[in-house]
């Protein structure tokens, strides 16, 4: 695809996660302690359009176990934008499932939306205290 030009659109969820462990599970008084935690949801993505909050946890994907933040980012990038993707969620003491229409993931990346460090200078002022010396800065 990239060879005839073509863009290729990688799908996600639109989540800040990491794998749930035990210590965390307790200070955040879940009532499970395995799975993926949502730390944020980016706003307008599929999951926050499907009302997953931060603080669910992702305890199974299509039925399949998910334990490692690692294994959701792998399940989530083999399938496609527009697949339909079934979370199984421990919101509170709730546990839901959730319907989520992947979409692609946007262009924009968080590091992009960060204004570029002005150029540095090439050498700074003299000081007045030690007359004669200059600073080069070395890259």
């Amino acid at each position: 695809d990239l060879k005839a030009g073509k863009t290729i659109t990688h799908p996600w969820i639109g989540v800040n996660i990491r794998t749930l462990d035990e210590a965390q599970a307790e200070s955040l008084n879940l009532e499970v302690t395995e799975g993926v935690l949502i730390v944020a949801v980016v706003d307008d993505s599929p999951a926050a359009k499907a009302g997953i909050a931060a603080n669910d946890v992702i305890t199974a994907v299509d039925g399949t176990a998910m334990t490692t933040s690692l294994a959701l980012q792998t399940y989530v990038s083999s399938k496609g934008v527009g697949d339909v993707i079934t979370l199984t969620v421990v919101s509170g003491t709730e546990t839901k499932s959730i319907a989520v229409t992947l979409e692609g993931r946007p262009s924009v990346t968080i590091n992009e939306q960060i204004p570029a460090l002005p150029d540095l200078p090439q050498e700074l002022p003299s000081f007045p205290n030690f007359p004669g010396r200059s600073f080069q800065w070395k890259y």
